[in-house]
């Protein structure tokens, strides 16, 4: 019966041909594709120990004339809470995004942000001066002109940053 393979009566290539190439194509394919992982796998740490040389600055996306924009965290002077919102102050512009103050204060304190207030972060390098009112308030004034009240529970880092 398997003697003679081009009998159509036995089981061999005329019969049956395409439905072995069909298998070994599935077969041939999943070697490939084990081969091609295996590869992956040993390439990828290689494409993970590169690493840009130069950063890009963070961007956060605000609301303003109802169209969102990109604003650089460089850019922003002050952050105010606003209910709900957080209205970020920057020199040129400014606008409206969705989040609480204390999410942004844990995202932006590695660029420099310092709380001063329960409503209100700013930008360390544009503190201009730190005053005492005659009602014994502390004040962080800005590059800008704006005077931001200094919370009881944040003087202390505050004028942490006065002295060091």
């Amino acid at each position: 019966m398997y003697d003679d393979l081009t009998d159509p009566g036995s089981f061999g290539f005329a019969d049956h041909g395409g439905w072995i190439l069909v298998w070994s194509g599935y077969f041939l394919s999943g070697i490939a594709l084990i081969s091609s992982t295996k590869k992956a796998a040993v390439e990828a740490p290689k494409a993970a120990e590169v690493k840009p040389e130069v950063e890009a600055s963070p961007t956060i996306w605000v609301q303003r004339n109802k169209r969102s924009i990109p604003l650089s965290v460089d850019d922003i002077d002050w952050l105010e809470a606003q209910g709900n919102y957080v209205y970020a102050h920057a020199a040129e512009s400014g606008g409206l995004l969705r989040s609480s103050l204390s999410s942004l204060e844990d995202r932006l304190k590695s660029s420099g942000f310092i709380r001063v207030h329960r409503s209100a972060l700013c930008h360390k390098q544009r503190i201009q001066a730190v005053k005492r009112k005659s009602c014994g308030a502390l004040v962080v004034i800005l590059h800008g002109g704006a005077e931001l009240p200094v919370g009881r529970r944040y003087a202390a880092d505050v004028t942490a940053l006065t002295s060091a």
